[in-house]
Order: C-alpha cells, then structure tokens, then sequence
C-alpha cells in the first residue's frame, strides 16, 4: 500500500467526486487486487524488497498481458515474469 494512494482516494471521498463504496472498494485493493484468475499483489515490492512476479506457467497469454496492465497501472516496478512459454 502506498501512502500517496491511500490519500489521493481519501482526498477524493472528501471532495466528494468518488462515493463511499467506491472508495471501500478502493482501499481494500491497495494490496491485493483479485481479477479474477489471479491475485495480484501491488504491496510485494514495499513488503519484500522486490517487485511482484508473474508466474506465466498455465496462464494465457492474454492473462498475463491482464496482471501486467494492472502493475503497470499502479506504477509497480517492472515485474519478472519467469515460466512464460510463447
């Protein structure tokens, strides 16, 4: 969770341009995100010391495209994708 990212939402709540569920939803995915067919931890890189890894074995291509989109969204460092098979 980024701090910057908990106040841009809760600034927004305040103006009023986002509703409460809306800013729940919000927080609650600072995190974790769940899409789905994976979990994807925007947290990893502050926790661990290293940015989130995508683990290609079994996943389409198009869900990783879909994970990678959604780090990239959040400005999370690159992340290592190992066991991606074309």
């Amino acid at each position: 969770m980024n701090r910057s990212d908990l106040e841009n939402i809760l600034e927004q709540f305040r103006s009023g341009s986002i509703a409460n569920d809306d800013a729940l939803a919000r927080i609650q995915n600072l995190a974790y995100e769940d899409i789905g067919y994976a979990r994807v931890d925007h947290g990893r890189a502050a926790r661990q010391g290293f940015p989130e890894v995508i683990f290609g074995q079994g996943k389409t291509s198009e869900q990783i495209c879909g994970i990678f989109e959604k780090l990239v969204a959040r400005a999370t460092p690159f992340p290592a994708i190992p066991k991606a098979v074309p």
